[in-house]
């Protein structure tokens, strides 16, 4: 109860000092501010990480003008592009002890303490993340370089309510950073292309041409290619390949073009 007690001071200075009209006090809610004109907040999954940025990712298996050599099965040349994501748990943590403090009731913030976040809002045109406090419902807010809002919030059902109570930070260069608790994800080609060898039937060495130029995250597009068995120059889709020897086991080659 005694950790609890600074934020129930704060909840009885801000239903002093609202306006009428404005906010009204709930009777059945355990006297909470409940402002009508309250905004919409983005809630997180609980648990759900955040997605922080992506990267593009290219892979090349082939040189120009080179020797080379693929076995039945593999990638004679392939150029694909990948994307990452990078996530990161939904909670942060300041990099120092500090103190939010009012004309009664102070708030107290812990080095290297994980403290949840449980949304995003916008306030004054400002995206903010919203921190859990230790009164359920009740948010300090940060603004993306992790510095905090002079004043906190309420939020429920989605909905966002800011306090009128301001407060100094004291030190004033506390931030909060990210947790680093994070995962990355890989998707499947997005864009690019896979030539593979599949040997020799009937006389003719055999080649699978997949397209992944469609963008999306399946098998990619694929078309079946032949050429008699023998040494010589071959075309697949505008890459020009001279091949020296080939079995049903490798072909042996060099890219003489590719566009």
């Amino acid at each position: 109860m005694k950790k609890n007690l600074p934020l129930l001071m704060l909840l009885f200075a801000a239903s002093c000092s609202i306006r009428a009209g404005e906010y009204k006090i709930l009777p059945g809610d355990g006297g909470l501010i409940n402002n009508i004109n309250s905004s919409s907040a983005k809630v997180y999954n609980a648990g759900e990480p955040r997605l922080v940025k992506s990267e593009y990712v290219e892979e090349k298996n082939f040189m120009v003008n080179e020797t080379q050599l693929a076995k039945r099965g593999g990638s004679v040349l392939n150029n694909k592009i990948y994307r990452k994501d990078f996530y990161v748990n939904n909670s942060v943590a300041a990099n120092k002890d500090a103190v939010l403090h009012s004309a009664s009731v102070p708030q107290p913030v812990y080095k290297n303490k994980a403290v949840n976040v449980l949304g995003e809002v916008s306030v004054d045109g400002k995206n903010y993340r919203m921190l859990e406090t230790e009164i359920k419902n009740f948010v300090m807010l940060i603004d993306e370089n992790g510095k905090l809002f002079n004043k906190m919030g309420r939020l429920q059902n989605g909905r966002f309510v800011l306090l009128p109570v301001e407060y100094v930070v004291t030190p004033d260069n506390v931030v909060f950073k990210d947790v680093m608790a994070s995962s990355t994800t890989q998707t499947k080609p997005i864009r690019g292309f896979d030539i593979k060898y599949d040997g020799v039937r009937l006389g003719r060495m055999w080649f699978t041409y997949l397209n992944y130029e469609g963008g999306k995250n399946d098998s990619g597009r694929f078309q079946e290619i032949s050429f008699p068995a023998k040494p010589g120059l071959i075309e697949i889709n505008n890459v020009g390949i001279r091949v020296s020897q080939v079995d049903d086991g490798k072909i042996e080659y060099v890219i003489v073009k590719y566009e």
